[in-house]
């Protein structure tokens, strides 16, 4: 995450073993690559002449400081960064993109720990949410992420995403929508939403992206090539339906693929459990396709989608090359921007 320092004046009012202490940790945190620190030159001035430091940390300092000219304004372009402030306030709080830190609860509450993600499946989900970070994080001002992953346990991440948030960590929760059509209600989101709001913990992040699951952001071109795709009917089916959405000039994030579900499919019993409203929007795609779902079945692609994809480098290739399309990211770009900025870092620095 972005932690930006420029004060001067105000850091003579601030004891100087806790000073000391969060320097050193902002310091370490910068070298290790698990966060990007930003402090101003009158501030690192500042800071080398009244604070005890190690040749090392301040040699650190100094490079950190020259760096302003070009990472100074990247608060004003950020989804969201720490703003590290003099005095004492009791609590953490939010003005717009801004979380107000003091320096004292930077101490306290150990901040500067590698962010989490937690995700329903630590491993699929967990790859490619890494795998979009790292290859996306050049478009969105950064050149490096860094967090650990964390495992929701599917039906208890809000568990698991409230005990996080108490202990007073910087989380960013990924849900999947499993919403069936672009105007259904995202309930997981919310009762997340309505978690963090009971926590009042700002440092925490609910978010889900704008699809029906996770394997719906692989492009429907490399789900088709791999092995559980390549001889699949479903193939034409999905191939059809694009092909008129396109023609028709369907928005891009009402695509039908996007709210598909990837690993089981359709049936005519699971069509017959939705709402009126979901099932009128399939109605609607699956036309398209001479398709009735009430009384036809469409295959899914299993469970092992995302598996597949990075288990060839041929695909982890195509990939990145499909994301970085404008038609994806026109869908996706704002997703990501939300939890690149949380997970921003800087490269770690060997000394």
């Amino acid at each position: 995450m972005l932690f930006h320092l420029d004060l001067v004046e105000q850091l003579a009012a601030v004891d100087r073993g806790v000073l000391g202490a969060a320097i050193a940790d902002l310091i370490r945190a910068h070298r290790l690559g698990d966060h990007l620190v930003v402090v101003s030159r009158d501030s690192a001035s500042w800071l080398q002449a009244h604070v005890d430091l190690s040749a090392r940390d301040t040699a650190m300092l100094s490079r950190i400081s020259q760096g302003y000219a070009q990472t100074g304004d990247l608060r004003r372009r950020a989804k969201i960064y720490v703003d590290i402030v003099a005095g004492a306030p009791r609590r953490i709080s939010q003005a717009g993109n801004s979380i107000q830190v003091s320096i004292e609860l930077l101490v306290r509450y150990r901040l500067l720990e590698r962010p989490l993600l937690l995700v329903e499946n630590m491993d699929s989900d967990g790859d490619l949410y890494e795998f979009l970070f790292e290859n996306h994080c050049d478009l969105h001002h950064g050149s490096s992420v860094s967090f650990d992953r964390q495992h929701g346990g599917g039906a208890d991440l809000a568990m698991v995403f409230e005990r996080l948030a108490r202990n007073t960590k910087i989380v960013c929760a990924i849900v999947d929508s499993d919403r069936a059509s672009p105007d259904a209600p995202n309930l997981k989101l919310a009762q997340l939403e309505r978690l963090k709001q009971q926590l009042n913990w700002p440092l925490c992040f609910p978010t889900s992206p704008p699809a029906h699951e996770a394997e719906n952001l692989v492009p429907l071109p490399i789900v088709m090539n791999l092995p559980s795709g390549v001889r699949n009917p479903t193939n034409t089916i999905l191939l059809r339906v694009s092909q008129e959405e396109i023609s028709n000039g369907h928005p891009l994030a009402e695509q039908f693929w996007l709210f598909f579900d990837v690993k089981e499919g359709s049936t005519p019993q699971k069509f017959g459990r939705m709402t009126e409203n979901d099932q009128a929007w399939i109605i609607s795609k699956a036309k398209l396709a001479n398709i009735d779902p009430s009384e036809h079945s469409v295959a899914g692609y299993g469970d092992r989608v995302i598996g597949q994809v990075f288990a060839e480098n041929k695909f982890k290739s195509e990939l990145r090359k499909e994301t970085r399309h404008p038609n994806w990211r026109d869908v996706f770009a704002g997703f990501l921007d939300e939890i690149i900025w949380v997970f921003l870092a800087g490269r770690k620095i060997i000394t």
